[in-house]
């Protein structure tokens, strides 16, 4: 070979690993559907439907994967197409591979980021086609449902568990449920979440809703539901006695009352009729210029005619029949009253009926809650308020409490709808029944019982125990009202805790110029919101713990009380409440604490 021909054959050897070896990176101009960088970076590992016809279309999905031969991974190869019925039953299970004969291949390029990205399609017709008679059935008339779980495999260091064809798994091990993958390895938690996106995967805009709406002429309808996309459905509505079917409006027109329609969108038909009868519109009524209706028909020869029941309810009123004038006093017909054919003849075309509407009335009871033991409404051997009949419109004045607590003191605050008195109301104040009804929730309930509770106040309480202080202690003026004050607490049923506790007549300077044990005694004051008061008297007993060194072989002498040192329980006191020291000998040391509690005992 010459030189210049050698030179033009390594020149295009060159050209051509260029051409082979340069990223392919991403073609912008390429569509979403036939470029499998764009896809992914749109939809994910999401399965979508994009029709091509009226009738047909392609199931698109897309991986994204980094090239290496290290490390285990898992890589989805397939798919199991899960069709169930209504119930979740299934009906038939199906198997793609990902670049099989139906699962084709549209795309496949490794982008800038490293990644090596493909598309894959499979188109309706075909996933059609792989199914049975009975599952297309079900399919086609909106009785199924289909799901996708992914076919994976795992790569360990290069080698694969499995391998799979349309037919299913052909070699190996290949996982077709999450339970199955997410145990095969131990995967990290990010991991677990992503495999979890590869099952009881639906696939986008393959399915679609058909919503059948009709006017008060029709009877029935048949045909709506969700399909799938391409799906012949028969639409048919059925009118009532003394109508005629009138026509198809909204996302599809007709005057047909049986049609066939293609579903590719999401639609919504409305069937439409036409009265040959009597038309009553009724008119609520419930105050002056109330427009609100309601409008029935009615049907000569028809089994019954009975005019509208209790359709509408008003706060603080009640509908109690129909009138034709609608100022008209009191009603002419009651509330589903039967009519018969000739007044329905001699109102056609159409008649207008004005509700009739009176003020709800109620009966207040006082209830003592709980103040007197056994009391029950209505039991003569029981003190009783006279109860006050009244309705919505009235307003009130309280009266005041006429029973009275026995057993513990307590106050009466007011009147209230629960028990707990979360709201009170107070004696001779004046009410709205308005107020109460709406409060109670009764204000659509005629004849209704209100109860209205006697709220009391509670007496409040201190908890403090006896005090055992160093005598030491008290001299270094360590016994002060904030230490003493923090050894006690006060407590409200109706206020919770109380935390501005007080000492009355405290004096510091008995602690410090105490000169041997004794005791002295400190009052606790603690004041609810409502301005009960309550005291209580303890005793601070003083301590002398000095140490005493008596010889050598004895080590230092203390001269004990049991009173301080040990509790009831047989534990010792801690040392912030008089006792030893926490590295005393006689507590830390078994045989020494033993001997203690002997002599103490």
């Amino acid at each position: 070979m010459n030189k210049r021909k050698y030179c033009y054959v390594l020149a295009g050897l060159v050209l051509l690993l260029v051409i082979l070896l340069w990223p392919k990176g991403i073609e912008h101009s390429a569509g979403t559907y036939d470029n499998a960088y764009t896809y992914y970076t749109t939809y994910g590992n999401r399965m979508t439907f994009v029709p091509t016809s009226t009738t047909d279309g392609n199931i698109s999905y897309a991986t994204r994967a980094r090239r290496t031969s290290s490390g285990i991974l898992f890589s989805n190869i397939g798919w199991k197409a899960v069709v169930k019925d209504k119930n979740g039953k299934i009906l038939q299970e199906v198997y793609y591979k990902m670049g099989g004969s139906y699962l084709k291949t549209v795309d496949i390029r490794t982008a800038s980021d490293g990644y090596e990205y493909s598309l894959y399609q499979v188109s309706l017709s075909d996933f059609k086609s792989r199914l049975s008679d009975s599952t297309r059935a079900s399919l086609e008339a909106g009785k199924a449902t289909v799901e996708f779980d992914a076919c994976i495999i795992i790569k360990r260091n290069g080698v694969l568990s499995g391998g799979m064809t349309d037919a299913g798994v052909s070699w190996g091990t290949v996982y077709t449920t999450y339970t199955e993958i997410v145990n095969a390895e131990f995967w990290s938690a990010d991991t677990q979440n992503n495999l979890k996106t590869y099952y009881d995967k639906e696939i986008e805009g393959l399915f679609y809703t058909l919503t059948l709406t009709k006017d008060s002429g029709i009877q029935s309808l048949q045909g709506a539901g969700t399909y799938c996309y391409g799906t012949q459905v028969n639409i048919y509505a059925t009118p009532k006695s003394g109508y005629t079917f009138g026509k198809w409006k909204g996302d599809y027109t007709s005057s047909s009352q049986s049609a066939m329609i293609t579903i590719n969108k999401n639609m919504t038909i409305q069937a439409t009729s036409s009265a040959q009868v009597l038309r009553i519109i009724y008119r609520r009524n419930y105050s002056q210029g109330d427009t609100t209706n309601l409008i029935q028909h009615y049907f000569p020869n028809a089994n019954t005619h009975a005019l509208l029941g209790r359709q509408w309810k008003a706060p603080g009123y009640s509908l109690t029949g129909w009138k034709s004038d609608p100022e008209g006093l009191g009603a002419e017909y009651g509330l589903e009253e039967q009519v018969t054919d000739a007044w329905i003849t001699s109102k056609v075309p159409t008649y207008y009926l004005y509700g009739n509407w009176k003020a709800n009335q109620y009966t207040i009871f006082f209830d003592p809650n709980g103040v007197i033991p056994g009391w029950e409404v209505d039991n003569p051997n029981y003190p009783q308020m006279l109860p006050m009949d009244v309705i919505y419109p009235d307003t009130i004045t309280l009266p005041k409490c006429q029973y009275e607590s026995t057993g513990t003191s307590k106050k009466f605050l007011g009147w209230s709808l629960t028990p707990h008195g979360e709201r009170i109301l107070r004696a001779e104040a004046k009410v709205p029944i308005q107020k109460l009804a709406i409060e109670s929730g009764l204000e659509y309930e005629d004849g209704a019982r209100i109860t209205l509770y006697a709220i009391w106040d509670s007496m409040p309480t201190i908890q403090a125990d006896n005090l055992y202080v160093p005598l030491k202690k008290a001299n270094q003026g360590m016994v002060t009202e904030e230490y003493l004050i923090s050894h006690a607490s006060a407590n409200d049923p109706e206020d919770g805790e109380i935390s501005n506790i007080t000492l009355l007549d405290y004096d510091g300077e008995i602690y410090k110029n105490a000169k041997q044990e004794g005791y002295v005694y400190e009052t606790f004051c603690a004041k609810d919101k409502s301005g009960n008061q309550v005291v209580k008297t303890i005793r601070v007993y003083l301590v002398d713990t000095t140490v005493y060194r008596e010889s050598e072989v004895y080590g230092e002498l203390r001269f004990i009380s049991g009173d301080y040192l040990m509790k009831e329980d047989g534990s010792l006191v801690p040392r912030d409440e008089g006792g030893l020291d926490e590295d005393s000998r006689w507590r830390l040391e078994d045989e020494l604490l033993r001997i203690l509690k002997e002599l103490l005992q």
